[in-house]
């Protein structure tokens, strides 16, 4: 089952934790940017479709490759490091477009949403690959989907808290917070090592070739019937 999956894959029982706190901070944003900029921007529906549709999106294209590549070299905790302490940057520059009241940092914000957004987007689809190490990922991933279920129901409550308590820029601060933890807790985990030793020991293998599993446990001799 899911917690004792979680129990026997430490690395990824961590790797998940981390990965809740990043998805906290990017829901609470979720009604706190419709506020800002139906609100505090009063943008139309034409601006607000380019802004979210073509900045993030030619952001999204432009770099996947490149986190591919990270993906790679680094695992998914490196990967999912660097994509978090970048999505800092997100809020902090929402927070200065409010304050100047300067709509093109809203432009800039969601192109480097969209850049982070698609690191995320790959560690998100190749993570439980590339835990399961050539087992069945299906656990993993149901892990991951039931994970964004429980922070889909609490992060836009916890933004909207926010935002009615402490403001745009205390919901930002709060965002960027989650951000950064969630990004120093990866880059910092005692597993990211090992889970990218895993990874070059993959791509060294020929194409097609599953990594070797551990052993199973031996099991336990038939007890002697004694007369």
């Amino acid at each position: 089952d899911m917690f004792r999956l979680l129990r026997e894959h430490r690395a990824f029982d961590r790797y998940e934790r981390n990965y809740f706190l990043y998805g906290l901070a990017f829901m609470v944003l979720l009604p706190v940017n419709v506020f800002l900029l139906v609100d505090a921007f009063q943008v139309s529906y034409k601006e607000l479709s380019l802004v979210k549709l073509v900045a993030l999106q030619v952001g999204f294209m432009l770099s996947v490759p490149g986190w591919g590549r990270s993906m790679d070299r680094r695992g998914p905790y490196g990967t999912a490091a660097r994509a978090f302490l970048m999505l800092a940057t997100y809020p902090a520059l929402l927070s200065v477009a409010l304050a100047s009241h300067r709509f093109e940092l809203v432009w800039v914000a969601y192109f480097v949403f969209g850049v982070c957004m698609a690191g995320v987007h790959v560690t998100w689809t190749l993570s439980s690959v590339h835990f399961a190490r050539g087992r069945d990922s299906t656990p993993f991933m149901g892990i991951h989907i039931f994970a964004v279920g429980v922070r889909g129901v609490l992060g836009p409550s916890l933004g909207l808290a926010l935002y009615q308590l402490a403001g745009f820029h205390g919901a930002f601060a709060a965002s960027c917070a989650l951000f950064l933890i969630a990004g120093l807790l990866m880059r910092y985990s005692p597993d990211r090592r090992e889970v990218e030793k895993w990874g070059r020991e993959e791509a060294a293998l020929p194409m097609g070739v599953s990594p070797a599993l551990p052993a199973p446990p031996a099991a336990p001799a038939p007890a002697r019937l004694t007369a």
